[in-house]
């Protein structure tokens, strides 16, 4: 199996855009429904530009979960970079 092939270990989703109240709750529902495990929270507010970096497991079907994130954020007004990894 090819590195490009293999599932990754993790992922790293990085969402950014204008802050307002519920962005942060509807990447996670969208995580819980996924059933990830979150491994850490960064974020960053400045001039009202939220940066949200969240690292979770990755699931078997990892390419699922990242087209549930990306119509979330789109919905959210959001941009989405999914990177993924293995720590």
């Amino acid at each position: 199996m090819s590195d490009i092939e293999e599932i990754p270990k993790t992922l790293l989703i990085t969402i950014t855009g204008k802050d307002r109240p519920g962005v942060t709750s509807a990447m996670f529902s969208t995580f819980a429904a996924a059933g990830v495990e979150v491994l850490d929270i960064e974020q960053i507010v400045l001039r009202r530009r939220l940066v949200l970096g969240v690292p979770v497991t990755a699931p078997r079907d990892w390419k699922k979960l990242r087209l549930a994130i990306e119509q979330t954020a789109e919905g959210l007004g959001m941009q989405v970079e999914v990177e993924r990894g293995r720590g």
